[in-house]
């Protein structure tokens, strides 16, 4: 799920806050939650044992793949990051390059620190203002999409670490039906591309998340925003689909 997070959740006071130690550890409260425990119990007693058996196989199988999705997410960035500060090491004479090599470390790191903080799988960098990246996150109480402004996080520019909630604006919450995420896409002319889907749903090793169901857009560079439909136009459609046929050739597919 793009943006979950199963532990404490960081953020502006926008979720709900998990009861402490010593709250759990008053008699009232433990006598109180054991006795909701008990009540439920005698409920899952009712349920066939096959019922419940298939709900928490499909659970491990689900959680177990997305737990490998993201340390696999997690070891390219690690490695992408060791080899951008490889070559930033070696005396760089092209002063463009040299500002690609920083703009590629601060995309990686940036990106490394977003899975770390929310578990967000993918986030876009404006390729107009490079300040700027895009994401969305999924939460029990509504799925979000959000614009983190680096020149706004002071923590960043005073530490070299990121401050996260500094940077972070919230342009798009919306309450969507159980099951259902929102996921980025992409940056495409301006538009900042997510779909609205069934969190399992997956296109394969070669599928392209252009083609997903259900694509909408908001406009970059902007505050105020509007989810529009996402018609995808010819030229990324051929892009897209030429890619798909070189992984498949790749893999040994066709």
């Amino acid at each position: 799920m793009e943006g979950s997070h199963s532990g404490l959740v960081h953020t502006l006071g926008k979720r709900a806050r998990c009861h402490s130690l010593q709250e759990f550890e008053s008699p009232p409260f433990r006598q109180k939650f054991m006795d909701q425990v008990g009540q439920g119990l005698s409920v899952k007693r009712r349920v066939p044992l096959k019922a419940i058996a298939a709900v928490v196989l499909t659970a491990i199988i689900v959680g177990g793949g997305m737990f490998l999705l993201m340390k696999e997410r997690e070891n390219k960035l690690n490695n992408k990051i060791t080899a951008l500060q490889s070559q930033s090491s070696e005396k760089v004479v092209d002063s463009s390059a040299d500002t690609n090599l920083r703009d590629e470390l601060i995309e990686a790191k940036f990106k490394l620190a977003l899975m770390d903080f929310w578990g967000v799988r993918e986030a876009f960098r404006d390729p107009v203002n490079k300040n700027l990246f895009y994401y969305a996150t999924n939460f029990a109480d509504g799925s979000d999409i959000w614009v983190y402004d680096l020149s706004k996080d002071t923590t960043y520019q005073k530490s070299g670490q990121f401050g996260i909630p500094q940077g972070n604006t919230l342009l798009y919450s919306e309450k969507l039906p159980e099951g259902q995420e929102l996921s980025s896409i992409g940056i495409f002319d301006n538009k900042f591309v997510y779909s609205q889907l069934d969190s399992e749903i997956s296109g394969g090793p070669c599928g392209s998340n252009w083609f997903l169901p259900n694509l909408k857009y908001i406009d970059t560079g902007t505050l105020r925003v509007s989810p529009k439909p996402f018609i995808m136009p010819e030229d990324l459609k051929k892009r897209e689909e030429e890619s798909q046929r070189e992984c498949a050739k790749q893999l040994n597919l066709n």
